[in-house]
């Protein structure tokens, strides 16, 4: 009889794990689908995975500032679901970066010691097939580079198990402001970028041994990445480049530095 109670208890447990009620109340962590997560919500909830546009921010296009608060919204629409879950996090090629402030704690929770956001049981029920959550971001207080928000959602049908639900991800990136951080050409004064305006190409010299060079949009798309890297000069192919305001970044073993450059 013992026996039997115990395999009982178990098939509960598992039932109630399978059924994905316990994620109402906030992702199990690190299922953003971003580089350093990986994983998203679909690795249990069997869907594929839909990319999205539901995260914004009022990060400037100059970038984002240590120290700096930002609002970061999050709008997830779908129209036949019953419950929308996510997560967020904010990252550069290397680690977490930032932390995480829920300003209204009925609806979301921080994960990670405040390095990714969640909901909550009590924020996750749609209004005509729509939600939104605003939650806060405090950029680290030293330089970090270009920094990427990644969100995955699960979109469910409320029917108690993990089938029928879809899992959408969203994602965007943010240059440093190097004008307002300390980052720029005035740190480090013996690199010179010509022409500019570039026209097919644009010729970088250092005095400084050059380790990386890359080109990002306003927004701090990744759009260039210097190969061939010479120490001291470097000509980059800019011809790929349609028209408008770029950030070139020269990383140096005397730290970075940046310049904008216009096509």
């Amino acid at each position: 009889m013992k026996n039997l109670l115990l395999i009982s208890a178990s098939i509960v447990i598992a039932t109630v794990l399978i059924s994905g009620v316990l994620k109402n109340g906030g992702s199990p962590a690190r299922k953003t689908g971003s580089p350093l997560d990986g994983n998203t919500c679909a690795q249990c909830h069997t869907s594929d995975v839909s990319e999205v546009s539901w995260i914004s921010t009022n990060i400037p296009e100059t970038g984002w500032v240590p120290g700096e608060t930002y609002t970061i919204t999050l709008s997830a629409e779908h129209e036949t679901a019953a419950k929308i879950g996510f997560e967020i996090t904010a990252e550069n090629e290397e680690e977490k970066k930032g932390t995480f402030n829920i300003t209204d704690n009925d609806r979301a929770q921080t994960l990670i010691q405040d390095k990714a956001a969640t909901h909550k049981s009590t924020g996750i029920t749609p209004d005509d097939g729509k939600i939104t959550w605003e939650i806060e971001w405090l950029a680290p207080e030293s330089d970090a580079g270009n920094i990427g928000f990644y969100a995955a959602f699960n979109a469910a049908d409320g029917n108690g198990s993990t089938g029928g639900d879809e899992v959408f991800t969203s994602a965007v990136s943010f240059i440093q402001d190097t004008e307002s951080s300390g980052l720029n050409k005035n740190s480090l004064p013996d690199i010179a970028v010509y022409p500019n305006p570039v026209t097919d190409f644009t010729r970088v010299k250092s005095r400084y041994e050059i380790s990386e060079i890359n080109i990002y949009t306003q927004s701090g798309k990744k759009v260039l990445s210097h190969s061939n890297m010479k120490k001291f000069e470097n000509t980059i192919n800019t011809e790929m480049l349609d028209k408008g305001l770029y950030v070139l970044i020269i990383s140096t073993n005397e730290g970075d530095y940046s310049q904008k450059i216009i096509k």
